[in-house]
């Protein structure tokens, strides 16, 4: 009786590594948004240096006023998951931003950027000019 157990096990395991090897993810891998993203809002525009690793991304910002004087910049960090952007702004003085969107096509995203607790700006677009 114990070698029929031993038996079974022989012919149980080879069909468990098929199943287990068989398995594989069904999410789509993510397409690249690296680049650099440029938006603005009332009287200041938005420049996103985006680097991405995975689903991590990771950058710099900058900030002009419409005259093209630079105002400052900061450090963005955020996520992509197709086709879901959440950005991080980390600003030091200014305070903290965050842009919540979707990318809607290879070359754009539009969401909602909100500054602190104080502004928020709908339908905020950003459009990729150099991958």
């Amino acid at each position: 009786m114990i070698r029929r157990r031993q038996s079974a096990l022989k012919f149980a395991h080879p069909l468990a590594l098929v199943v287990v090897v068989s398995c594989k993810s069904t999410e789509p891998e993510p397409i690249s948004i690296a680049g650099s993203w440029h938006g603005s809002v009332p009287a200041v525009s938005v420049g996103v240096d985006l680097t991405q690793l995975g689903r991590q991304l990771s950058g710099s910002v900058s900030f002009h006023d419409l005259g093209s004087d630079a105002l400052g910049g900061c450090e963005v960090s955020g996520t992509y998951i197709v086709p879901s952007v959440t950005l991080i702004f980390s600003c030091g003085d200014v305070g903290p931003a965050r842009f919540d969107g979707s990318t809607t096509g290879a070359r754009s995203m539009t969401g909602t950027m909100i500054w602190g607790d104080r502004r928020q700006f709908s339908s905020f677009t950003f459009a990729l000019t150099d991958q």
